[in-house]
């Protein structure tokens, strides 16, 4: 904390602009965007945070949302037309792009860079990663787009396979690394029971998948092995772990859903209370 006096006397950022105002007096303004440093003063709480930036947060979590709400639509849907028998072509190769553009618009949103930490940011952020993943899986869905329906050469097929494998993990960390990010926003709030479900979800999401993969695994070796008296039951054994965990992944992702829409309303009260202190200039 800085010490009582006519001077701040530790680093403290700017609430609007980032600027340093060690040195300054707290009752004067900054000198870069004139904002009132006795705004700067109060935490780092949400609720005192700058209303454009919020605006910015509150547009990004609303398009995230939709993109989580496509993006179980887009497999429940081709599932569903797998099963039919019709062609999924369309789903499997089209939407993702669709989707790969909203999680990519979404996430330079929600990850826009706080105006009083930005001359601070260096090295390899959280931040950072996450957009540069949401580059790659966008990148990786059009390149499945551009040759799914036709694979040239098997060299083109390997370029375009690895690129796809590339988008696929880009939108896996996207999609963990944006609930990394809202974690963060509830404990600014405060809320932390919403910080504590979306720590269940970010614990769920990748056992559940952990589960889905060792049952696959197992299964599809015992399935390969010689004939024994015990591998129908170890490999039936192991094709039910891979569902407990695919059902597993299907309940954590639906409960994802339904966490960032709370985060979508809490913040939305949050900016209404952010905007009536800014108003009484408290």
């Amino acid at each position: 904390m800085f010490d009582p006096g006519p001077a701040i006397n530790i680093d403290l950022a700017c609430i609007g602009c980032g600027y340093n105002l060690r040195g300054l007096s707290p009752e004067h303004l900054c000198p870069e965007c004139r904002t009132p440093i006795t705004q700067s003063l109060r935490g780092d709480l949400l609720k005192y945070s700058d209303l454009n930036w919020l605006g910015t947060i509150k547009k990004g979590i609303k398009l995230f949302l939709t993109t989580l709400v496509l993006s179980l639509f887009l497999v429940i849907g081709a599932g569903v037309i797998a099963t039919m028998g019709g062609p999924a072509d369309f789903l499997i190769l089209v939407v993702p792009i669709l989707i790969g553009g909203l999680l990519l618009w979404a996430v330079y949103l929600t990850t826009t860079q706080e105006p009083r930490v930005t001359y601070s940011e260096s090295g390899m952020s959280l931040r950072r990663v996450i957009r540069v993943c949401a580059v790659l899986n966008f990148i990786g869905s059009i390149f499945e787009m551009g040759f799914g329906f036709d694979i040239p050469s098997e060299l083109t097929e390997f370029i375009v396979g690895l690129i796809s494998a590339a988008g696929a993990l880009g939108a896996t960390v996207s999609y963990y690394g944006m609930l990394v990010y809202l974690r963060r926003f509830a404990f600014r709030i405060p809320n932390p029971k919403l910080a504590r479900t979306t720590t269940n979800i970010l614990w769920g999401l990748p056992i559940s998948y952990f589960i889905v993969l060792l049952g696959g695994i197992f299964s599809t070796v015992m399935g390969r092995a010689g004939p024994t008296s015990t591998r129908p039951a170890v490999q039936a054994a192991m094709e039910g772990t891979a569902c407990i965990g695919a059902f597993g992944l299907i309940i954590f992702s639906l409960w994802g859903v339904v966490v960032v829409d709370r985060f979508r309303r809490v913040l939305n009260q949050t900016i209404i209370e952010a905007t009536n202190l800014n108003a009484e200039g408290h």
